[in-house]
């Protein structure tokens, strides 16, 4: 796996990459980045050329000023893409990541081979988007536990330690134990790590998804797609309408993978790496 940075016209943007043969282009979550894919990029690199980009403002990659928008992100990426030299291409994303991806593939008809929505963030209507606001407000300006201000005694990082470990616990089905195994203190430290570096742009990427509307861009997009369903009771609600995103996307298939939320990379890697091999196997079938 090697590591390298591609400069746009927002920074320069770090990704990393592994394998050859047709290129495959995975986007992060906010306030995560690309390191959730390194589980599951040796096996899809055995037929791929994969790529996980840092969006701005997250990971390794320059972060941003002022607002920005899907529309923006989308851009941002095909930069990288056409920076990597890559014509054709698949793209698969999780929950904004997705979002990102869409728009790729409704800009890029001809070059998007397939697309892949892992818990595409489906907001239905302005009362869910007023609702997503507020909450946004309350954690980021009233004391929330999400990504909280660096404080001169550290306590921040406490507070953000036990925040990850809630992120654990959903994908053991909020079975929480004392004992930690060595690979799940490293789960958790993965997402200190990004929750800090990730910080100043959660706000500019969490606004502009509450701005998207799925209904209005979805059916736009022409690629042979397949939708991922997180289905944990764990998850939020929005995050668990995988049917309702197929409406959207014609000829779009759905599977569904029991137990699974923002870490199906971590606790269900082969399930979802087979199931994006299977589909990319043939995306049209």
């Amino acid at each position: 796996m090697e590591r390298g940075y591609i400069k746009t016209q927002y920074g320069q943007m770090h990704y990393l990459t592994e394998g050859s043969g047709e290129a495959l282009i995975l986007l992060h979550q906010t306030l995560r980045s690309s390191q959730v894919f390194t589980g599951a990029m040796p096996t899809l690199a055995k037929k791929y050329r994969v790529i996980a980009i840092d969006l701005p403002g997250f990971g390794n990659s320059d972060r941003f000023d002022g607002e920005i928008s899907m529309t923006d992100h989308a851009r941002n990426i095909q930069q990288c893409i056409d920076g990597l030299g890559i014509d054709r291409f698949s793209i698969g994303g999780i929950h904004t990541g997705g979002a990102i991806g869409a728009e790729i593939a409704i800009d890029w008809p001809h070059r998007v081979a397939a697309l892949i929505l892992i818990g595409f963030p489906y907001i239905r209507d302005e009362t869910e988007r007023a609702d997503m606001r507020r909450q946004l407000g309350l954690r980021l300006h009233e004391g929330g536990l999400l990504v909280p201000e660096a404080v001169a005694d550290g306590s921040y990082l406490s507070s953000l330690w036990h925040w990850s470990m809630n992120k654990l616990w959903w994908g053991l089905d909020g079975k929480i134990h004392e004992d930690l195994a060595k690979e799940e203190l490293h789960f958790i430290e993965s997402y200190v790590h990004d929750a800090i570096r990730g910080r100043d742009g959660m706000m500019q990427t969490h606004t502009a998804l509450i701005k998207y509307d799925p209904d209005a861009r979805l059916p736009l997009v022409k690629a042979p797609t397949l939708v991922i369903a997180e289905t944990s009771v764990h998850q939020r609600e929005i995050l668990r309408r995988a049917e309702m995103v197929a409406k959207l996307v014609e000829g779009s298939k759905v599977v569904s993978i029991p137990g699974t939320d923002i870490n199906l990379f971590y606790f269900k890697c082969r399930e979802v790496t087979d199931a994006i091999m299977q589909f990319l196997a043939n995306p049209k079938g």
